[in-house]
């Protein structure tokens, strides 16, 4: 067990304090750097966050209540911005039991003993677990904290204390507490309150009323907390219901007394008076289990779209049939003068990738007016003339026509017949974008992916005897 004077500061989580009737008082873990939040929901119910090195444009508070619903807004800037009334509804998350973020904004839920991982919810009539990927099965009920460090490791502590670290799990087969996880840090970790890292991954943590800072990385003995600092009055206990930090370095508390939130600077020293500095700036706080800042990742308009051409990559080319016809001549003595026309249009489908890592919103403007990318002269090339603009799905599957037209005048000699054979290349071809969106809450930013799709060159009559 960890003494007064020994417990460690555990990294990046931060705890809402619930006070339940006839029990004892049990915490929330929440990570309010940028991008996590970890929430638990038992007989005490906790939730867990970490933090996340997001800039500050980009950053929203998510929130779920003691019904299960999200919520996602910007930060409250004064005590007369109500966030609950304003902020965005996005459903719920039934029998969740963690939420949590990484530095990416991916979020991670908890439900039964499995993980499971996806966008921040976008809608709030969207089942979220229907398109999450289940990336974890069986033992992720095991623990009191889970939360990323802000270069991306997942850190965890088990309800009976252990500490372990390890990398983002990303498949459901492979155990990650046996498999990739190390622990470290001795034991005893479950009598932190919070647990969570600034943005340069120190660690802090909330314990017996006492804000305490240390580097996490270098000792596995469990002797981090005797060799952490404590900062601040002794205080905390009470403003341990969420504390963490925002994209812009201030510590942000919620008192487990009346519900208020408050922000300011981080005290730097053990006599710092946090509380008589800090700025209130809302309350009611407490009616949330987990709060957390994340990114604004919900596109709801493009605003610029471009197709790289000049990097753009033909993955593959192949004849490709059109049409043909027979002219058939084996019973006339004198020749046959023909004409063969070619009027076709052949549907191709094709459709964007998305490694950026956003979701749209029900309302989004997902469409826009763009070049065609075509193969031309060895070369991939964006076709952007009034007939070859073409009005783009960013999420759906697109479909463009191809019109082959070519005719051909020929001559069938008597006593024989001819086939008059149109083919084509048909090119698979890769292009790299890049787009200006707006996202939900009107920030700017710059996404990147690629579209696949064909292009047809080389239309092209061939003629055969029959």
């Amino acid at each position: 067990m960890f003494t007064a004077l020994e417990l460690p500061l555990l990294a990046q989580l931060t705890l809402v304090k619930y006070r339940l009737p006839s029990l004892i008082s049990t915490f929330l873990p929440l990570v309010l750097p940028l991008d996590n939040c970890s929430c638990l929901r038992e007989v005490t119910e906790k939730c867990a966050t970490s933090t996340l090195n997001m800039p500050r444009k980009e950053t929203v508070l998510f929130s779920i209540d003691g019904g299960n619903n999200c919520r996602i807004g910007l930060p409250p800037s004064a005590l007369d911005d109500a966030y609950n009334r304003r902020s965005l509804s996005l459903g719920n998350l039934p029998n969740a039991s963690h939420v949590f973020f990484n530095p990416k904004g991916d979020m991670f839920v908890v439900r039964g003993g499995d993980l499971y991982k996806g966008p921040t919810p976008s809608s709030p009539w969207k089942d979220w677990f229907a398109s999450a990927k289940r990336i974890g099965r069986a033992d992720w009920n095991k623990y009191k904290l889970l939360y990323f460090s802000n270069s991306g490791k997942l850190f965890a502590v088990t309800k009976e204390g252990e500490w372990y670290r390890g990398p983002e799990p990303i498949n459901e087969e492979v155990p990650w507490l046996y498999k990739q996880a190390s622990k470290i840090g001795g034991s005893d970790w479950q009598h932190f309150d919070a647990l969570f890292f600034d943005f340069e991954n120190i660690m802090h943590g909330v314990i017996q009323g006492n804000l305490v800072k240390g580097h996490p990385f270098s000792t596995t003995d469990g002797a981090w907390y005797a060799k952490s600092k404590q900062i601040g009055e002794h205080i905390w206990g009470t403003l341990a219901y969420f504390i963490n930090f925002s994209h812009d370095g201030k510590l942000w508390c919620v008192s487990s007394q009346d519900g208020a939130i408050y922000t300011a600077s981080p005290p730097t020293h053990r006599g710092d008076n946090w509380l008589a500095r800090a700025r209130k700036v809302g309350s009611g706080y407490t009616m949330y289990k987990c709060l957390a800042f994340t990114h604004d990742k919900t596109i709801k308009k493009i605003k610029s779209f471009d197709f790289l051409v000049d990097i753009g990559k033909v993955l593959s080319m192949e004849p490709y049939f059109v049409a043909e016809k027979v002219y058939d001549n084996k019973d006339s003595s004198t020749p046959l003068h023909s004409t063969f026309e070619l009027n076709k249009v052949e549907i191709s489908e094709s459709q964007f990738s998305h490694e950026h890592g956003f979701d749209f919103s029900a309302e989004a403007e997902t469409s826009f007016e763009s070049g065609l990318p075509l193969v031309a002269k060895g070369s991939i090339r964006l076709a952007a003339t009034t007939t070859t603009s073409h009005k783009w799905n960013f999420t759906e599957i697109n479909r463009t026509e191809t019109h082959f037209i070519i005719t051909s005048e020929f001559e069938v000699e008597p006593g024989k017949a001819v086939r008059q054979i149109a083919k084509a290349t048909k090119a698979i071809i890769d292009v790299p974008y890049t787009a200006t969106v707006v996202t939900l809450f009107g920030y700017e930013t710059t996404i990147s992916g690629t579209w696949q799709g064909a292009s047809f060159l080389d239309l092209r009559i061939k003629q055969e005897d029959v």
